[in-house]
């Protein structure tokens, strides 16, 4: 199922080189793995946060197969070559985590699931169809491997959902000497595992340059509740820190990253049980 309002990109977000074919947002090849082939009734929420603390979300329903949401954003060749080579390397570690069985990843493997997450994120915020995503640069340096910019993965194991998969991203536009810039919020949640992810679209530089960005990245923030991924602790243990209620509160720990750092006002957070 596609999206009609991101179907504009002219070449690959990625490489640069090519036309845009349709990419899966996430890989067709799960629906049968985790038995979703059925259509559902889908929705994607999307909030955006402006400088002046001025919010707007927006929710997209859809009735279709999970897995078989596409965007029109990545060429062929980068589609069935570096793109497929990431999903094969991810998968085990994937469905490992989505059903909800510990494991230890080691630097390798910590890198290839963070830039998956980072891919993943930006993919999906391309379905809000926002043209401006396109052009981020992101996308290049996931291209080229390089995940020294302004970016931050974690994550954390939790009780079955109500209903998933889920993608909700956060958009949020920060002013400071340099300018405005924007810094998207991605979370993946499929069955036990959920995936949180940070990401500065508009700028390239150290993260120590990204003020908010920068504090997720000391453990006291989220030590006690998620296993962060990257930037690389050189060993990831992936295990339940906090026993949740349900699963559906890991998706609120969204908005308590944001009340973290000083994004949102934490009288807004919801509660997690």
């Amino acid at each position: 199922m596609s999206n009609p309002a991101a179907s504009t990109a002219r070449r690959c977000v990625f490489c640069g080189a090519s036309e845009p074919t349709r990419e899966h947002v996430l890989r067709k090849k799960f629906q049968r793995t985790l038995d979703r082939t059925a259509p559902e009734n889908l929705s994607f929420t999307h909030d955006r946060t402006t400088a002046f603390g001025n919010i707007s979300s927006s929710k997209r329903a859809y009735r279709g197969i999970p897995f078989e949401l596409t965007v029109k954003a990545a060429c062929a060749e980068c589609n069935n070559g570096w793109m497929n080579d990431l999903e094969n390397a991810v998968e085990t570690d994937l469905l490992d985590m989505i059903a909800g069985r510990h494991l230890s990843l080691n630097a390798d493997r910590a890198r290839n699931l963070a830039r998956w997450v980072l891919k993943t994120a930006l993919m999906r915020q391309l379905m809000n169809g926002q043209v401006a995503d396109w052009t981020t640069p992101r996308f290049r340096e996931i291209y080229e491997d390089d995940l020294s910019g302004p970016v931050w993965v974690a994550g954390t194991m939790t009780p079955e959902a109500s209903y998933w998969p889920q993608m909700p991203t956060t958009l949020v536009y920060i002013t400071d000497a340099r300018g405005e810039y924007r810094v998207l919020f991605c979370t993946i949640l499929i069955r036990h595992m959920t995936l949180h992810s940070i990401t500065a679209l508009d700028r390239s530089g150290p993260r120590k340059d990204f003020g908010q960005l920068h504090v997720m990245h000391s453990e006291a923030m989220h030590g006690d509740w998620l296993n962060r991924i990257w930037p690389n602790p050189g060993h990831v243990r992936w295990k339940n820190r906090l026993q949740f209620s349900s699963g559906d509160d890991s998706l609120r720990m969204t908005a308590h990253l944001l009340g973290a750092v000083g994004l949102i006002d934490p009288k807004r957070l919801p509660r997690i049980t």
